[in-house]
């Protein structure tokens, strides 16, 4: 029988709200040995938190730091020996090999009224897979933990908009039953983990909640303005009239209402590795026409082109250029490198309210990957909603 307790430092990590953190990990290990086997049986259990973080709201900070001392008192009380027996059930066995229990907690957001907190989980006890499972605890400055009801004034027209949402998301006419889609049944149902986002509710269905273990995590980010009049504004993030969307490690979007018909669009790539040639495309549809749209100023692109609609655009599965069905921007560089920045500034005379698709093609890549929205070239898309009013 054997226990270790061991620390480790981990790289800088930046998380749903871009907070800063620094972690560290805390791992220890309880093994058995049969006496009718040559082998241990062991359960190792490891957490990881960030030990020094960047945040300035002395509430935020405070309760930040006692629900972090929960998690790592949680894991110094845990009883390894009792629960590895406990799994076993008095049962003698001859076999070994190491279960695992991990879990990081990290920063997700902190907003004006907010603090969310992300536990990422994985379990494995014997069998083919373990299984990983996403949490989140989302608080009042006060320490209050908030609750969906606590977000929501109209929850029959607010799960009645994520739905619609999620659909038009997802690619699913209405009245098109989910079970087509991988879901176990046809009744549309709310994640039970939510996270209080700055841009919106972000919604993430665990592993085999709706779906299959193959169907894995579907995450769902609500916007603001599509749920706004069934919320309750206690907990809501005051919302500006700038937004900013890391769409991932590689694409950062901003938005700035200038205007109610004014919209300034900022986009910014990272080349990653192995790209020499890129085209990154911003389409917006119900705008057609290029008078709408004025380039103020790029950063890394050999042109930057715009096709009105009716124009003659590239589509990737017909494999030949087809008409336009709204306007299109597309930014072309070449011979970049690796952490090269591409970066444009549009003013666009936009709609009341609208969405934006963005992706962007490498010789050997394309962002996003898995996304589910294709847009009119038949590439994958990222998608965010605006509002000007």
């Amino acid at each position: 029988m054997k226990l270790l307790l061991m620390y480790l430092l981990v790289m800088v990590l930046l998380f749903g709200s871009g907070v800063e953190q620094h972690f560290k990990k805390l791992k220890k290990r309880y093994c058995i040995k049969p006496k009718e086997s040559q082998e241990r049986l062991c359960l190792l259990s490891e957490i990881e938190f960030p030990y020094s973080y960047r945040v300035t709201d002395i509430k935020a900070k405070e309760l930040i730091a006692s629900k972090l001392k929960r998690f790592i008192e949680d894991f110094k009380r845990e009883d390894l020996e009792k629960e590895l027996k406990k799994e076993l059930d008095g049962e003698s066995f001859s076999f070994g090999g190491e279960w695992e229990k991990r879990s990081t907690l990290s920063i997700y957001s902190v907003l004006s009224r907010s603090v969310t907190l992300e536990e990422q989980s994985y379990l494995y006890l014997g069998g083919v897979h373990g299984l990983y499972s996403i949490n989140f605890l989302n608080f009042a400055l006060s320490g209050k933990k908030i609750v969906l009801e606590d977000l929501v004034a109209n929850l029959k027209g607010f799960q009645e908009e994520v739905e619609s949402y999620y659909r038009e998301y997802f690619g699913i006419p209405k009245g098109q039953p989910l079970s087509k889609y991988d879901w176990f049944e046809d009744r549309f149902t709310l994640a039970k983990e939510f996270a209080i986002d700055s841009n919106g509710i972000l919604f993430v269905y665990n592993l085999y909640e709706i779906k299959p273990f193959a169907g894995g995590f579907t995450e769902l980010l609500v916007p603001y303005i599509r749920i706004k009049k069934y919320l309750k504004s206690q907990y809501i993030p005051k919302l500006s009239n700038q937004e900013k969307h890391q769409l991932d490690e590689n694409i950062t979007l901003q938005l700035q209402k200038a205007s109610k018909q004014i919209l300034e669009i900022d986009i910014k790539v990272n080349a990653p590795k192995n790209a020499k040639r890129a085209w990154v495309s911003i389409s917006l549809p119900k705008i057609y026409a290029k008078r709408r749209v004025k380039v103020i100023k790029q950063r890394g692109f050999k042109r930057v082109s715009l096709y009105p609609k009716g124009a003659k655009i590239y589509n990737k599965e017909l494999k030949r250029a087809v008409p336009s069905n709204y306007l299109l921007i597309e930014g072309y560089a070449r011979n970049i490198k690796e952490g090269d920045t591409l970066s444009m500034r549009l003013k666009v005379a936009a709609n009341s309210k609208g969405f934006i698709d963005i992706r962007a093609v490498f010789d050997k890549s394309e962002i996003p990957q898995f996304s589910q929205i294709f847009g009119q070239q038949g590439y994958a898309n990222y998608r965010v909603y605006y509002q000007l009013k």
